[in-house]
């Protein structure tokens, strides 16, 4: 081997540590604020479980049950957090909402421009628009119980519960539009 071919050799694999490194750290997000996180597949994240799972909002009920009402999870390199306490969203949706503006761009280069992809002035027009992981709120025991929340019995919505814990239409109380 030539010194150059080493030395090219010798800097890819520095190159190759160093991003191994960084993807390391990078899944320490969760760790290093407390937060739990189910396990995850190295650079997949756990994106390659809920591939594998013939209904992932199933999944997600299901992590949510084992690792609590807020926890986090990796789609590919990318940390978000997952939360279906009814009291954490109104916080966020309603009260603190203008501080969450900062979400990564999807679908933003194909001309798509929705609650997801918009930012400023298109972002204003649509942040009454917000997904919540309403399928683990509406069939979460604490909320509906203690009745199975699983089981057809209207009676349940006689009684006065929190606001956020039927959003049938989106969001909100009864929000439609």
């Amino acid at each position: 081997m030539s010194t150059l071919s080493m030395v090219l050799f010798l800097i890819c694999i520095g190159l190759l540590s160093y991003y191994f490194f960084l993807l390391q750290q990078l899944y320490r997000y969760f760790s290093r604020r407390g937060i739990p996180t189910p396990p995850f597949h190295f650079f997949f994240g756990h994106l390659k479980t809920l591939w594998n799972t013939p209904a992932f909002h199933r999944q997600l009920e299901s992590w949510t049950k084992q690792y609590g009402k807020i926890y986090g999870i990796y789609q590919g390199t990318t940390p978000t957090f997952v939360v279906s306490d009814p009291d954490f969203l109104q916080e966020v949706f309603v009260k603190q909402f203008a501080a969450f503006q900062g979400r990564r761009e999807v679908l933003k280069g194909i001309g798509v421009h929705n609650v997801f992809s918009s930012s400023g002035t298109p972002w204003r027009r649509h942040r009454s628009l917000v997904h919540a992981d309403v399928y683990s709120i509406h069939y979460d025991r604490e909320l509906w119980g203690p009745e199975d929340p699983y089981v057809f019995f209207p009676e349940r919505h006689k009684i006065k519960r929190h606001p956020m814990a039927y959003l049938p239409f989106g969001a909100g109380p009864r929000h439609c539009i």
